[in-house]
């Protein structure tokens, strides 16, 4: 009898334990949390420091919203750099081949930057957030490009970049992707 009363005590101490670990998440500076209960978001907390949530019920997600993440169009890295080599590149030549007005192929390599400004939607419209970014900068870039002759499409990157910018973030703000 009292050894059954020592598990129960022991059974009670652990479950309180687990449920206290999970009622709470930190919050850091240039971070945000999107509160979901039951799958539907029903806070998204941007205050920094320890912030509590119902255990097992809600599910935090925290997203640097300061952070400036970036995808490689064009080329992918196969080697990061260190302190003596350089880093190394290998073309992806599905997305790097583009054609011109004239019919004039050029291998494009682009990087895209960007900063989540509004985390729910990020995290809940689009479920491959970096693929649609890298689809809809396809789409517009060889929409742009199309209509350039290859001198200027070789020559006026800073251009390019200019006119598509614009289309880019308004077919992203379409999307809902935050």
């Amino acid at each position: 009898m009292k050894n059954g009363k020592i598990a129960f005590l022991v059974i009670i101490i652990a479950l309180a334990f687990f449920i206290g670990s999970q009622s709470y998440y930190f919050i850091e500076n240039a971070e945000q949390a999107v509160v979901q209960r039951f799958g539907e978001v029903v806070a998204v907390k941007s205050d920094s420091g320890l912030n509590f949530k119902l255990p097992l019920i809600d599910k935090v997600t925290l997203i640097k919203t300061n952070e400036l993440r970036s995808i490689q169009y064009g080329y992918r890295p196969i080697d990061a750099p260190t302190s003596t080599t350089v880093p190394t590149y290998t073309d992806e030549e599905l997305e790097s081949i583009v054609l011109t007005k004239g019919s004039y192929l050029v291998n494009i390599g682009a990087v895209i930057q960007y900063r989540i400004t509004d985390p729910a939607q990020y995290l809940i419209n689009v479920d491959d957030q970096i693929g649609t970014i890298r689809l809809a900068f396809e789409s517009v870039l060889r929409r742009n490009m199309q209509n350039k002759e290859l001198e200027q499409a070789l020559i006026n990157k800073e251009v390019i970049a200019t006119e598509i910018l614009p289309e880019l973030s308004s077919k992203l703000s379409i999307y809902g992707l935050g």
